[in-house]
C-alpha cells in the first residue's frame, strides 16, 4: 500500500509480545504506541528474530496532549529509545483531536527531515 508522501508499507502487520516468531514467519510490519505500551518489547522481538532493521516496517504514535510539538518530539524520542533505533519508519498522531495537533506535526515533519522518521 502507499501512503500520500509515496511511503510504501506491507498490507498486513502485528502489534504483540509474538514479535520474533511473525518477523520470522515474514511478516514485516510492526504496530506500536506509546498508548499501547509495547514499544520495548518490539524493540527486543525485532533484535530476538535477526532481522535487520531495515527489513522491518515499523509503525509507532503519539497520544495527542495538550503539550503538543514538545509532547510529541519527547515521544518520539523515547519511542526510539526503546526500539533500540534511531528511526521509526512511521510515525502517526494517535486519535488527533484539539488544537495542540497542529503544531506536533510540524515538530514532527521536521523530525522526518532529520531521519528519525
Amino acid at each position: 500500500m502507499t501512503l500520500n508522501d509515496g511511503t510504501v508499507i506491507p498490507m498486513f502487520g502485528l502489534g504483540s509480545n509474538i514479535i520474533a516468531a511473525a518477523l520470522t514467519q515474514g511478516y514485516l510490519l510492526i504496530d506500536t504506541a506509546e498508548f499501547y505500551n509495547n514499544e520495548q518489547s518490539v524493540g527486543v522481538g525485532i533484535k530476538q528474530s535477526n532481522k535487520k532493521r531495515e527489513e522491518v516496517f515499523v509503525i509507532s504514535k503519539w497520544w495527542p496532549t495538550s503539550e503538543g510539538a514538545n509532547s510529541a518530539l519527547r515521544s518520539l524520542n523515547n519511542c526510539l529509545e526503546n526500539l533500540e533505533s534511531n528511526y521509526v519508519d512511521l510515525y502517526m498522531i494517535h486519535a488527533p483531536k484539539g488544537g495542540c495537533c497542529a503544531d506536533a506535526y510540524q515538530a514532527l515533519s521536521e523530525a522526518k527531515k532529520e531521519g528519525k522518521i
